[in-house]
């Protein structure tokens, strides 16, 4: 039978409803006038086009080019007529041609898109020949039919006659060649424009391009044009090396992935220079254009020509002498035909605009894409006005000779607004939705389910899980839903698998929660889990989670990702999908429950409602088969319930061929295995055994070509499966086609909003003749409203008009996932998500966005796929796919290709792999013996109320016995599950269940229940198995048997909340949990992984999230270190090391010494106080911050004076403790220690400045002693005082007073066990022996990775019967720790205080290196292998700990010795003329010949500065629109020429900027610049880097430390280019911006295995070269930061001396060569350098810019001392790290400070460091301020 032609003719309309309130509106229907035409007719003519030797033109778009030449050439020939060509081979005209066959030939010049003809050896002369080329092509016309174009006349007045069809495909050519003719794109019926406003932000190549969609359509009102915004993916215009870069997201051409982009590239067109000709790619060459051949036909000397083989590249650069930069290591782009190609460089090639991108777009690009396809009602309307102005349509000449006009306003329609159904939730309240929405505020659920065995799993998510849980369980209660407490146990995931693949994540998560449930003495899976994800949309960890528990646990999942304020609102939502999937129902429609309320043919006649949706694979998922899924309602009055049956079918097949399926099962007999049976079934058993009398069919996504397919196939397969099940049974059936890819929109004709829910629309501008209706069932939050186009095919039931469009819109607000009516009838909705949820069981990469596709195959005969496999458990109310459990005379497969007989009474045991690889059970003798939808017997039953099919007579030969343990198993599990299982356990000892109990308990043993044998399946019997033999138990037989199963799909309804599935318990034997060695950490970062305290707290200083978010996201911090700790196997686990800004902060709020400015008087220390100490506040400056010791950490300085009254007003050390120990982990609190604390202090500014502080001591003790206290009272049994300060250089006053302090807090300390901790450098010999000589001291922490003087003290006198806690595992870089190497001091330790009194520990805290080296993915390989991050040192000291003490991991000692000697030997670390450089250097002193004092004369002769010159330090604000280009074109998202222009950009707002404020040596802002030592390091041979590397400098602040790794040398210039753009801009001195080779060097992760100088100096040689090259480039004033010269000062003053010989030297190095009218500037911040100012005036920079504002003008006090400095100085005016603007007045002060002590003619005026941190707002009115305060004191001077 012709699919196309039904036996079931469409229904016409048969009337307009009237319900409902009346609207006007509009729609983007243009109408259509029609004059009489000169011709009644549409002429048709086939069109052929041939070359001359008569092969047929085949290139698409050159067509329209031809016919274009032909109509110019042969006007007269063709007798002036217009005509209309569709591109392909057929045009019209109005009216006929001359004659009805023409033979035209033309020819074409310029060609840039011809067929290529040419062999491989003439390829060269293809290059050669001029652009402009000519081709001849023939052209025959030839008459092929006549089209009345009455019906366009009949179509206006409403009429739909045969011919209308052709005729309005005529017309809709005329507006494709319209769209032509302006050189849109052409995909069906829209077009696109080449015009940039029409396109989005590159997404990895590609573009989302907007354009048009137009075609003419006949309506009630008469024939009319549909125009609308559509959108298609086009590639990125530009060069193809681009293209692939961005496409494949890598960071050069190197790393791209060739096969791939042959894929990408095929078909697609460029242009080549330089002769700017267009072809189409054929492919890639498989060898690099250095080395592909061709032959090439050479002219001789004598005219003759000689073929010569010659590589692509030496052809394009020596004979065409085309330089080309790129291309010889990459392939060629082919083009031609594959045995005659012609081959291009790859960067000569251009990809041309307009080209579609068909390859799918990842789940991010998706939602993207989607965010920007948005558009509003009125943006909309505006869009299509002035797209219907600039058609130009009335002035088409073929419009014209048609007599066709188009109307330029939107057709005014008439709508109603049907009435809001009332729905009915629980305690049988009834409401009325308004506007589309509901919610169940004070309103219980009409059908709660019940909440048990359940578990929470956290992805990393920033959520307070208890709090949730909590809220969770109270709001289920509220609701009806009882919902037990989950298991104690939240699984958090494990940190160190944060940035692995997602399956690997979900992997580990369930492993974690199979350990920890069986630790918690839990036996057997829960019934459903919550999942928390960090992301909020398109998470990766979403599809491998969905796949695990549908087909592998068998659990009901709800996956959410919380927002930091979680409310009553939000967590109903989750609530009402948990309900619906644990089979409860959240409303009902009021009628439901009242059959006799209205719609009698629904409610009073068992009706059974069927949803139909096809889904196809997403664009470039053409590979993967196409997803049949049906709903069906069940439970009849009900219509609100539903179940799903999903079958696969032939990929983009769209009619469903599986829904009656007739075949012949063992005995002969035919059964139906198609899917309306199922549902039938399903139906019949939940309705209280009642066939349906009327079934209502929505089919979803067919196109009106399709309409008749859907009643000749899928009609008539749902009548012959009913009349199967019963030859008179002869239900009435509905059928009716719901559309949403069709382009009618609605808008109010008053007012900008959407159309209100509820809106129908049946007149004017429907179909003439057939029944069909627009409505927009739900309220549009986003965008346009786009209503769904319902077809009533097929009406034997006999609808009214109203009655029919009422069910529709109340079918609407069924949907249980929702609480706000959907946009088509839940049945489809259902279905949808059914396919959706089938396509990620079957791991397909992404289910389809958008549902049946109309380009779909319609034919009946699918080709066969494989079958769907099955899920593990049913999820929701609506959806099923599971498995039958079939009884004696039944067969199981057990596994892939593998049956089972039991012929004996017995029950499944289990479905192993079947259930995975599309294996089924197979079906017995169906409705054997008894009626159909009978239950025989009572086993039948009970399985019917389990919701179990079972189609198997039931014949108890005997009375049976159960054997106890043994149950039902149905699952999906791998075969080495079922291998283990066999191998490890006996059958009985399978989890007891619900299921197991009604099977057994409380009931007859020997009425049929039986379950299999207590026996092992021994290997012996396995191995028979295996050969086929009979294997005897217990009196039964198993033997295997050829597999013979048919292609049954089945399907069940979700089983109760009491029957799960099953699966083998785990072993009851727990996993050893690591026993805690001998271990120790020091501290850890507290920044996270990811820099979630960074970004927490500049969300809440921004005000954007408040205290309790910040608060969240640190708990989850310090959960996860003190788990990744405990996990690991350390013993003693630090807390308090946390800070939300800097511990020693955290130790001045817990002693109350907050200085007065700040108005805290009493209390416990807020975080309003805490910050404003940090950072200042609009009223006050923040406190000094400086660094701490010689890191690259800073800390607050603490302010003192004897006028300080200390409390305790912190209480964070014993909150922290008790945190943790609510998680079971015993942890050790640190405090800063008192001598520490008080000698890093400073006098207040109002304290005379020789104040002793230690003279604090006895005022602070009685605060640490209550710390003290309430510790103990929390339980702590050990105390950790961190006093490094002990290894300075302390007389023996501060000794002493440490001593008296410890003694003083000896009664306190009772009870506990003390450890000092000391590090970064050796202890000096008396305070070694100050400390151990502490009485109340349990053991002492010593850095043995820096303090090898300390290590010999040890060996020479260390306190019996103390622990020595040895620093060994180095806290201060990131080079994995020689484990041998330690492990040989730890020997010798041993040897001294005893094994068992030596705990290995880091040599620090761990603050000071990055985090997680697993975050590290794009790192390389060889490089990462060298490497250990925090929480890899955390396992090296565990593994020292283990080793140790005699449990060696030898696997990992041997993998550390082999990576260790690969970096030794590895050819990538050491460079011969670098290290013979270097050692050249090292000779001379490299000082400028000229004094400072004539440079600085020099200088100002050149560039005429003002006295007090201002100046800024570099940066400015670095925004998020410039991290985002720099983020783009790092990514490849952005070409270089855009990147460059983005960059100039910036430079000149910030030149402007400064010119306007009055600067007078101006900076470039540094835009294209990350991080002043990263963008140096780059472009440095010697250098890596990571992507999550960070180290926390202060409060929020981190820095991503480069990786030295090898010699260091600078192949090119780095900043030359920028500096000289910036330098054009201005007629003032620009700065060219350096940092400094020790900046570099101690901002760095610097080489462990050579001295740090020789480093330093490779380095230095490297700017060495950059300054030469700024200074040829003209640029005159040249910084060289030096911002970190002090950090690497060594703490020991015995050590200082060759440190700054060194370090001062190496800055010489890089300037000594410069001309004196060359300015050399250097900037130093944030430290203390009084004691170093002689070595900084040895630096013998011209001027110095330093940090002064912050910390109170310390550093003018070495000037009032008689230091004499003649070179320029510019002591910061004000405190850039502050958001406080200072005044001008405020500023002028501090600058007459500075003039009190330095000459005005060597002053410079300038912040006190870069702006990059801080907001524009801010930089121009503190600039401002500081310019307008310069200038007064300028005046003043020139008064004076």
């Amino acid at each position: 039978m012709d699919p196309n032609k039904s036996t079931h003719l469409q229904m016409a309309r048969s009337g307009n409803g009237s319900r409902g309130q009346k609207i006007d509106l509009l729609t983007n229907h243009f109408g259509v006038n029609f004059t009489t035409s000169k011709s009644q007719h549409f002429f048709q003519y086939s069109v052929a086009i041939t070359y001359e030797d008569e092969n047929p033109v085949e290139a698409k778009g050159i067509g329209r080019k031809i016919l274009a030449k032909v109509q110019e050439t042969y006007q007269t020939d063709l007798g002036s007529k217009h005509f209309a060509y569709d591109g392909d081979k057929t045009l019209f005209t109005v009216g006929p041609l001359p004659n009805n066959k023409l033979d035209f030939s033309v020819v074409l010049e310029d060609m840039s898109c011809t067929r290529s003809n040419t062999s491989t050896s003439d390829a060269n002369t293809k290059r050669l020949r001029p652009h402009n080329q000519s081709k001849r092509f023939n052209v025959a016309i030839s008459f092929a039919a006549k089209i009345s174009m009455q019906a366009i006349q009949g179509a206006l007045q409403g009429k739909e006659t045969n011919d209308l069809q052709d005729a309005v495909r005529v017309l809709d050519v005329i507006l494709r060649q319209n769209a032509a003719t302006k050189g849109c794109l052409l995909v069906r019926q829209s077009f696109f424009h080449n015009d940039a406003k029409y396109f989005s932000n590159n997404h990895g190549g590609f573009h989302l391009c907007r354009g048009f969609h137009s075609s003419f359509r006949a309506t009630q009102g008469g024939l009319s044009l549909n125009i609308d915004v559509s959108s298609t993916l086009i590639v990125s215009p530009g060069p193809v090396i681009d293209f692939l870069v961005l496409n494949q997201e890598v960071r050069d051409p190197s790393s791209i992935d060739w096969k791939k982009a042959e894929r990408s590239l095929k078909n697609l067109r460029v242009k080549v220079d330089p002769s700017n000709r267009e072809y189409k790619i054929t492919g890639l060459t498989r060898l690099p254009c250095r080395d592909q051949t061709f032959l090439w036909k050479k002219k001789q000397g004598n005219g003759e020509t000689k073929e010569v083989e010659v590589t692509v590249y030496d052809y394009f650069t020596k004979h065409l002498e085309i330089e080309l930069r790129h291309s010889g290591g990459l392939p060629c782009i082919s083009v031609g035909k594959p045995k005659r190609p012609t081959y291009f460089p790859i960067e000569q090639c251009h990809l041309v605009s307009l080209q579609r991108y068909t390859k799918a777009p990842t789940i991010f690009q998706r939602s993207k894409l989607v965010k920007e396809s948005v558009q509003k009602p009125q943006e909309k309307m505006n869009m299509l006005n002035n797209a219907i102005k600039d058609s130009g349509y009335n002035n088409d000449p073929m419009l014209q000779d048609c007599g066709v006009r188009i109307d330029s306003d939107f057709t005014q329609v008439e709508g109603r607004v049907l009435p809001t159904p009332r729905l009915k939730v629980g305690n049988g309240e009834e409401f009325q939705p308004r506007d589309g929405r509901w919610n169940f505020n004070n309103k219980k659920l009409v059908e709660p389910a019940t909440v048990t065995r359940w578990a929470v799993v956290n992805f990393s998510a920033r959520c307070d899980t208890k709090r949730l849980i909590s809220d969770l369980i109270r709001c289920g209660r509220m609701k009806g839903i009882n919902v037990d407490p989950p298991y104690k146990v939240v699984f958090q995931e494990d940190p160190n698998y944060r940035g692995a693949p997602a399956n690997i994540r979900v992997e580990k998560m369930f492993e974690q929660m199979q350990s920890e449930l069986r630790k918690e003495g839990i036996e057997g899976r829960p019934k459903f889990i919550l999942c928390i994800l960090a992301e909020k949309k398109n998470s990766l960890v979403y599809g491998p989670w969905k796949r695990r528990n549908l087909v592998e646990e068998g659990i009901v999942t709800q996956c959410i990702a919380p927002t930091p304020k979680i409310n009553d609102q939000y967590l109903t939502n989750v609530l009402l999908k948990i309900n619906a999937k644990l089979g409860g129902l959240n409303s009902l429609l009021a009628m439901e429950r009242s059959p006799r309320a209205m719609m009698p043919l629904v409610t009073q006649v068992p009706t059974f409602i069927v949803g139909m949706d096809v889904s196809h694979g997403s664009p470039g998922q053409s590979d993967i088969p196409s997803i049949a899924a049906v709903v069906g309602s069940r439970e009849w009055p009900l219509i609100s319930k539903y179940r799903a049956c999903v079958r696969t079918q032939s990929r983009k097949v769209e009619m469903i061929d599986s829904l009656f399926k007739p075949v012949t099962n063992e005995k002969g007999k035919q059964v139906d295995e198609g899917i309306f049976w199922e549902l039938l079934f399903d139906f019949y058993i939940s309705s209280g055994k009642k066939r349906p009398e009327h079934i209502i069919i929505f089919r979803d996504g067919v196109s009106e070509s399709q309409f008749n397919q859907v009643l000749s196939i899928e009609l008539d397969q749902m009548m012959r499966a009913c009349k199967f099940v019963e030859e008179n049974w002869e239900p009435k059936f509905t059928v009716i086609i719901a559309q949403k890819n069709h382009h009618t929109k609605f808008f109010q004709a008053e007012g900008p909003g959407n159309v209100p829910p509820g809106t129908i629309i049946d007149s004017k501008i429907c179909h003439p003749r057939n029944n069909d209706f627009y409505l927009c069932a739900h309220n549009g939050m986003i965008g346009t409203t786009r209503p769904t186009h319902y077809h009533v095919l097929y009406d034997e039931i006999g609808f009214s008009t109203d009655d029919l469009q009422e069910l529709v819109h109340s079918l609407s607000y069924v949907y249980q996932r929702s609480t706000t009516a959907i946009s088509v009838v839940a049945p489809i909705m259902y279905a949808h998500l059914a396919a959706a949820q089938m396509a990620t069981a079957v791991k397909f990469e992404d289910s389809s966005e958008t549902s049946s596709s109309h380009g779909g195959i319609t034919t009946s005969e699918a080709v066969p796929v494989s079958p769907m496999p099955k899920l593990n458990h049913l999820h929701s109310a609506f959806v099923g796919v599971g498995f039958h459990i079939i009884l004696p005379k039944f067969k199981v497969v057990v596994a892939a290709g593998t049956e089972m007989i039991l012929t004996e009474e017995a029950l499944v045991l289990g479905i192993s792999k079947a259930a995975s690889s599309g294996s089924h059970i197979a079906a017995g003798s169906a409705w054997e013996n008894h009626e159909p939808f009978a239950m025989p017997s009572p086993l039948q039953q009970e399985l019917g109320r389990l919701n179990i099919d079972n189609q198997h007579t039931w014949e108890p030969k005997r009375s049976s016995r159960v054997y106890e343990g043994a149950v039902t198993s149905v699952e999906a599990r791998s075969e080495a599950d079922q291998r283990r299982q066999e191998r490890e356990r006996n059958i009985q000892s399978i989890w007891k269940n619900p299921l197991h109990h009604r099977l057994t308990h409380g009931r007859r043993r020997d009425k049929g229940y039986l379950l299999l044998p207590r026996r092992r399946l021994n290997r012996n019997n396995r191995s028979s198995l295996k050969k086929g033999k009979t294997i005897r138990m217990g009196q039964r037989a198993l033997q295997r048997v050829p597999p013979s199963l048919p292609s049954r799909t089945p399907s069940l309804p979700p089983p109760s909340s009491s029957s799960p599935s099953l699966r083998c318990a785990p072993s009851s034997r727990r996993p050893l949990r690591p026993r805690p060695m001998s271990s120790h950490i020091v501290g850890y970062p507290r920044i996270g992984p990811k820099r979630e305290l960074k970004f927490a707290l500049e969300s809440f200083w921004d005000g954007k999230t408040g205290a309790e978010d910040l608060q969240n996201v640190a708990a989850d911090l310090r959960r996860s270190i003190w788990k990744h700790m405990a996990g690991v196997g350390i013993k003693y686990i630090p807390s308090n090391t946390f800070s939300y800004y800097d511990q020693m902060l955290d130790t001045t709020a817990m002693l109350g010494a907050v200085p007065s400015r700040y108005g805290w008087e009493s209390g416990e220390v807020g975080f309003d106080v805490y910050f404003s100490m940090a950072r200042g506040n609009d009223s006050v400056p923040a406190m000094e911050m400086t660094k701490w010791f010689d890191t690259n950490y800073h800390y607050i300085v603490p302010e003192l004076g004897p006028s300080v009254k200390f409390s305790y007003a912190s209480h964070k050390a014993v909150e922290e403790f008790k945190e943790a120990k609510a998680l079971g982990i015993d942890t050790v609190p640190v405090l800063i220690g008192p001598m520490t604390y008080l000698l890093l202090s400073k006098p207040a500014k109002d304290v005379d400045k020789s104040f002793c502080l230690l003279s604090l001591i006895d005022k602070i003790l009685p605060v640490y002693k209550e710390v003290l206290t309430d510790l103990k009272s929390a339980g702590a049994r050990w105390i950790q005082f961190d006093e490094p300060i002990l290894v300075m250089d302390l007389d023996t006053n501060q000794l002493q007073a440490f001593s008296d302090a410890y003694s003083h807090m000896e009664s306190s300390l009772a009870g506990l066990n003390v450890l000092i901790a000391t590090y970064f450098a050796d202890v000096p010999a008396e305070a070694y022996k100050a400390l151990t000589s502490l009485k109340c001291v349990t053991g002492f922490g010593f850095d043995l990775v820096r303090g090898l003087e300390t290590l010999d003290l040890i060996k020479v006198d260390f306190p019996r019967g103390k622990l020595l806690f040895a620093g060994v595992v180095d806290g201060r870089n990131i080079w994995a720790n020689d484990l041998s190497a330690s492990l040989k001091t730890l020997q010798t330790l041993e040897d001294i205080v005893g094994k068992e009194k030596v705990v290995v520990s880091t040599s620090c805290s761990l603050l000071h290196t990055a985090v997680d080296l697993v975050n590290e993915i794009k790192l390389d390989k060889e490089l990462k292998s060298w490497l250990a991050f925090a929480a890899q040192k955390v396992v090296e000291v565990n593994a020292l700990a283990r080793s140790f003490s005699g449990v060696k991991d030898e696997a990992l000692f041997a993998s550390n010795s082999m990576r260790q000697a690969s970096r030794r030997s590895s050819p990538r670390v050491t460079n011969a003329t670098i290290q013979h450089n270097v050692a050249a250097v090292i000779k001379s002193d490299h000082r400028r010949s000229t004094k400072v004092s004539a440079r600085l004369q020099a200088q100002q002769k050149k560039l005429n500065l003002p006295p007090l010159p201002t100046t800024t330090i570099g940066s400015f604000p670095q925004t998020p629109d410039l991290r985002r280009i720099r983020k783009e074109f790092k990514a490849r998202k952005i070409s270089e020429i855009d990147y460059v222009q983005a960059i100039k950009v910036e430079f000149e707002k910030v030149v402007k900027l400064q010119e306007e404020l009055g600067i007078d040596v101006l900076v470039h802002g540094e835009a294209e610049r990350n991080d002043m030592v990263e963008f140096f390091g780059e472009q440095l041979s010697g250098f890596a880097f990571t992507s999550n590397g960070w180290v926390q400098s202060y409060g929020s602040r981190c820095v991503k430390p480069p990786i030295i790794y090898g010699d260091v040398s600078r192949p090119k210039a780095m900043t030359v280019f920028w500096s000289s753009m910036a330098q054009k801009m201005t007629k003032r001195p620009m700065k060219g911006m350096l940092t400094g080779p020790v900046t570099i060097l101690n901002w760095s992760f610097v080489r462990n295995d050579q001295p740090r100088y020789e480093t330093c100096f490779q380095i230095a040689l490297a700017i060495k070269d950059e300054v030469k090259d700024l200074e040829k480039a003209g640029i005159t004033v040249i910084q060289i930061d030096e911002a970190a010269l002090r950090e690497g000062l060594p703490l020991r003053r015995s050590e200082q001396e060759l440190y700054l010989d060194w370090a001062v030297h190496a800055f010489r190095i890089t300037n000594c060569d410069v001309r004196d009218t060359t300015q050399i500037h250097t900037h130093m911040c944030y430290s203390n350098f009084n004691d170093i100012i002689n070595s900084i005036i040895n630096m013998d920079a011209d001027v110095i810019t330093i940090e002064n504002s912050r910390s109170d003008e310390k550093l003018l006090s070495v000037f009032h001392e008689g230091v004499k400095y003649g070179a320029g100085i510019g002591p910061g005016v004000y405190d850039i790290h502050s958001p406080r603007i200072p005044s001008a007045e405020e500023i002028a002060e501090r600058i007459n400070k500075m003039l009190a002590v330095l000459d005005s003619k060597v002053l410079w005026v300038n912040p006190d460091c870069g702006l990059k941190t801080r907001k524009y707002s801010e930089v121009k009115s503190a600039l401002s301020n500081m310019v307008a305060a310069a200038k007064l004191i300028r005046s003043q001077l020139n008064k004076s």
